[in-house]
């Protein structure tokens, strides 16, 4: 459910410009997406969202271009700052916290969170 909340909040936002691009006499092929990994519970359920959100739009049949934005753990008291293991991935965990992979004590999440791009992929 997480993901098609997701897909139906783009869609809104996108489907205004898909229609002037239209108007225009582009022809809109695609969505380019790029989006935090703690956004998602994986990245094909949200192309299953987008494929179902987008049926019965101008974007139907449309390809989606996911490129997905890793979280990182800066740690400041042992200056750890590296990639957040996958297997701690949560989107339901809002906590910008976790214990340090390095050193145990508490260090920051950052990034990998939130749609930081989207792109319409027009034809050439």
């Amino acid at each position: 459910m997480h993901e098609i909340s997701l897909i139906e909040n783009l869609l809104e936002s996108v489907l205004p410009e898909v229609e002037t691009q239209r108007s225009l006499g582009q022809n809109v092929q695609g969505l380019a997406v790029t989006i935090g990994a703690m956004e998602l519970h994986s990245a094909e359920a949200f192309r299953q969202a987008f494929t179902i959100g987008a049926r019965d739009t101008l974007l139907a049949g449309a390809r989606l271009e996911l490129t997905i934005v890793q979280p990182e753990v800066n740690c400041p008291s042992c200056g750890f700052h590296g990639a957040f293991p996958d297997d701690r991935i949560d989107p339901h965990n809002p906590d910008p916290i976790m214990a340090c992979p390095a050193c145990g004590k508490p260090a920051a999440v950052e990034g990998g969170r939130g749609i930081q791009q989207l792109e319409l992929l027009l034809a050439e």
